[in-house]
């Protein structure tokens, strides 16, 4: 979220990046920029797209990205870092989901095909063994 605390209009240019090698900003050109007008006294928030391209280094799972404001005209008005922290599953997290997974798909199955047998036999009870008489 930008905002601007003077009494009138601004444009300002946004440029966000990070020389974290597993953290993508912005798609294939490495960074995000933006130029916004922003109204005397308000905010504006920006959505920048960002993906983790592999799992952390040694298990920092904090990448800096560093966020530069700057004048139409390319003067530096502000520039502060902020600490992206990767919430994604690991290769252990999704080891254990699958495993679960397999355990639920493999549970129902057999409750299948206990219940298809006691349908199974409750119909050769009713009809005297004969399930296939016309």
């Amino acid at each position: 979220t930008i905002s601007n605390e003077l009494t009138r209009t601004v444009t300002v240019m946004v440029r966000i990046f990070s020389n974290a090698s597993n953290l993508v900003v912005g798609g294939k050109k490495a960074y995000f920029q933006v130029e916004k007008t922003i109204e005397a006294g308000s905010n504006d928030a920006l959505l920048v797209p960002m993906s983790f391209n592999g799992p952390p280094r040694a298990g920092n799972k904090n990448s800096p990205v560093t966020v530069v404001i700057s004048s139409k005209a390319g003067r530096k008005l502000h520039q502060t870092d902020i600490g992206m922290n990767m919430t994604g599953a690991d290769a252990a997290g999704v080891s254990i989901t699958i495993g679960a997974l397999a355990v639920v798909v493999v549970g129902v199955g057999f409750r299948g095909m206990r219940a298809r047998r006691r349908r199974t036999e409750a119909e050769d009870a009713q009809h005297g063994g004969a399930t296939d008489v016309l």
